[in-house]
């Protein structure tokens, strides 16, 4: 029976899930979703040690002030040389170069070194060699300088290049940007260009170009327009254009020539003449970046301008074709975490470009100034220290400086992934070098005044292992979700079966209430009423009789009641005993007023006592009984008090030979059950009263029902 019984309740289910109405639910509910919900959870909140490139500091060294070191592949055989410039006095500069460790040669220059980023070496001609190039400043002049180390040649010494007088002769303003070097003759010769800019010395703002072949430094017109760095635009092999976008500092006057009050696009050709007239694209204060795509054939150039001052100034994203004319403009309110908009492209994908902001935002547009990809990066300072393949696998590496300035974030070139490093004072660093050291893995060096950091940038090979990491957790995941699934539905079946045998129990027990013997009687005795035409006492006996049938048919499939519920029972089936037995005993009921009436208890809990007060105590009296009900509550639970002043438990047993306990039997299951299913012990105790002469005068119940149910 039980069985049949369990089979229809999960035929009941599985007809509910085939339900249309219910579709929605089963998917939810699928364990294969939950599971794949919960894994993706999971591995989201992974440590990141499953990124592809792993970074590690694997030194960090004091260095004397007066020393500037870069790392470079001067010969081409896979290993990075030291190339040390020392300022031995103020003017004087011994320059050192290392091969594994060892000096290859030192060569002396005269005057202040000028510091660049990054280790500037090029070759000058057709082998397979490089020169290293740096600036000097003496007697209010700048000076190229060109060394070529393996061969012991000074290409150039002391060239002049243009005249710069300091605004702080301790603290030299002076940024230099080496930027392109490209084939100019049928022997082979590369020239070298590079621009200068500096701040409140206004000048010198140019762009230069020293040809080895002749020795000569060539330069563009005088200018105020500040130049961070130009970009190559060699629109054909017979073409050579440099693209220029400068910045609005307002460091000089409205009637300088270019004067950096505004910001500039400027387009020069091999020989540093303007192409075509500048274009002003911005106001002081004011920050700009250029970026050249492609679409198709066609070349575009992508200049940003973001205004940072007090009037109500939009920023803007311009593009513009190769004759530097307006093709579209998009414009934007200045929000303040953005500080400046710096731009990129990435080389495999030439026809779009990347917006980098200080809030950490990252927007891919294509050539059209339409967004087709976000991502969020940590908040960071937007200008790259560095770009350059680090991780050997000829894609390029960002380096950014977190906006807390503690961390170091290095992103790939198509931004899809990052991974970041405390450093302390990161944004002290500001020459970066990446040291090749053959079949070993790469090394970046960075260095500050008076700092050498050392870090490994290398392909992390647990990387490989997060697919089956990723698949076993959501196995681990499936299996546990499973078996909670299956513990569920065991519960389940075992709570159909507790409930079913429960109620079967409980019909048992009404079948004492209603059984024919009672009935009749009851029917009867209404009878009589109506023949001796006493209507009312007979009505006010059927309505009793037929509110006590009501509730047992409409409470027939519950297992529960409320105490209200099981007293306002209790009252209709002593009034019809009452009845029965010509008032022969008299009842009362006593409800403290702090009850709460709505707690759940068993059915019939209650009424087992009373009816068997009355058939087993109080029926037996020769004179009146009294029935006693109480409920009270104290701290822990409630207390329903049974009391009656019958013949007792023990004479009845002598009576009554036909009285086998089955009532408390079946009771006692109910509430063993009832244990099992809602994790509540009710318990009960029954005492036999005796008076003074040690005589039974009657027998009391207690039942007690914890509070915490």
């Amino acid at each position: 029976m039980a069985n049949s019984f369990t089979q229809t309740r999960i035929q009941q289910v599985f007809k509910l899930f085939r339900s249309p109405k219910t579709s929605t639910l089963k998917v939810i509910t699928n364990p294969y979703l939950i599971s794949c919900v919960i894994a993706v959870i999971i591995i989201i909140n992974l440590p990141a040690v499953f990124q592809k490139y792993k970074v590690e500091v694997l030194s960090r060294n004091r260095i004397t002030p007066d020393v500037t070191y870069y790392y470079a592949d001067i010969n081409n055989d896979g290993i990075s040389e030291e190339i040390e410039f020392r300022q031995i006095r103020e003017n004087f500069i011994a320059l050192t170069v290392r091969e594994k460790g060892k000096i290859i040669e030192q060569w002396n220059f005269e005057g202040r070194f000028i510091r660049s980023s990054e280790a500037i070496v090029a070759k000058v001609d057709s082998d397979s060699l490089r020169s290293i190039y740096f600036l000097t400043f003496e007697n209010n002049k700048l000076f190229l300088n060109c060394l070529n180390p393996f061969e012991n040649k000074i290409i150039t010494e002391k060239k002049f290049v243009v005249d710069y007088v300091p605004f702080d002769m301790d603290d030299l303003d002076i940024e230099f940007n080496p930027n392109i070097y490209t084939n100019q003759n049928r022997k082979g010769i590369k020239e070298f260009f590079f621009s200068i800019s500096v701040g409140y010395s206004k000048q010198p703002r140019r762009i230069f170009k020293y040809n080895p072949s002749t020795d000569l430094v060539y330069s563009s017109c005088f200018s105020y327009a500040a130049i961070p760095q130009p970009v190559l635009a060699d629109t054909s092999a017979r073409e050579l254009k440099l693209l220029a976008a400068s910045c609005a500092f307002g460091n000089s006057v409205n009637n300088d020539p270019y004067t950096d009050m505004f910001a500039w696009l400027m387009c020069y050709d091999k020989n540093l003449e303007l192409v075509y007239k500048p274009i002003q694209i911005g106001i002081y204060p004011s920050m700009s970046d250029l970026a050249l795509i492609k679409s198709g054939e066609r070349t575009f150039y992508i200049c940003s301008n973001i205004y940072t001052g007090t009037k109500k100034l939009l920023s803007s994203l311009s593009l513009f074709d190769t004759s530097l004319r307006l093709v579209k403009k998009i414009e934007f309110p200045y929000i303040s975490d953005w500080n400046k908009i710096s731009l990129y492209v990435n080389k495999d994908q030439p026809e779009y470009f990347y917006t980098i902001k200080q809030n950490g935002k990252v927007e891919k547009y294509d050539s059209d100034l339409r967004v087709v990809n976000e991502t969020q990066l940590p908040p960071l300072l937007t200008h790259a220290r560095f770009s350059g393949d680090l991780g050997r696998d000829n894609e390029t590496e960002l380096i950014f400086i977190s906006a807390d300035l503690d961390r170091l974030i290095f992103v790939r070139n198509d931004f899809s992934s990052y991974v970041s490093i405390n450093c302390e004072g990161a944004n002290k660093f500001w020459n970066y070098s990446v040291k090749s050291n053959g079949d070993k893995n790469s090394e970046l060096i960075a260095f500050s005044n008076n700092e050498q950091l050392t870090l490994s940038y290398q392909l992390n090979y647990l990387y490989y292992l997060k697919y089956p990491l990723y698949a076993g957790v959501y196995a681990a995941v499936l299996l546990f979700v499973l078996l909670i699934q299956k513990t569920q539905r065991h519960r389940a079946e075992l709570k159909y079966k507790t409930e079913r045998r429960i109620a079967e129990l409980q019909l048992r027990a009404i079948k004492n209430q209603i059984d024919p013997h009672f009935t009749l009687n009851i029917l009867n005795s209404i009878g009589s009423l109506y023949y001796k035409n006493d209507k009312e006492k007979a009505d006010y006996i059927f309505g009793k009789y037929s509110k006590l049938l009501r509730l047992t048919v409409l409470n027939s499939d519950k297992i529960l009641t409320t105490l209200a519920d099981e007293l306002d029972y209790v009252v209709n089936y002593l009034e019809l005993e009452k009845f029965r037995c010509n008032n022969k005993f008299c009842w009362k009921l006593d409800l403290a007023e702090n009850i709460n009436t709505g707690i759940k208890i068993p059915k019939m809990l209650i009424h087992t006592f009373v009816e068997n007060a009355i058939k087993h105590g109080l029926r037996h009296l020769e004179n009146s009984g009294e029935l006693f009900i109480a409920v009270s509550r104290n701290s822990n639970e409630y207390e329903i008090l049974v009391r009656d002043n019958g013949i007792g438990r023990n004479k009845a047993k002598s009576i009554e030979i036909e009285n086998t306990g089955k009532g408390l039997n079946i009771l006692e299951q109910i509430l063993n059950l009832y244990y099992d299913l809602m994790k509540v012990r009710i318990t009960y105790t029954i005492s036999d009263l005796v008076d003074n002469e040690e005589n039974s005068c009657g027998t009391e119940v207690v039942i007690k029902i914890p509070i915490d149910q």
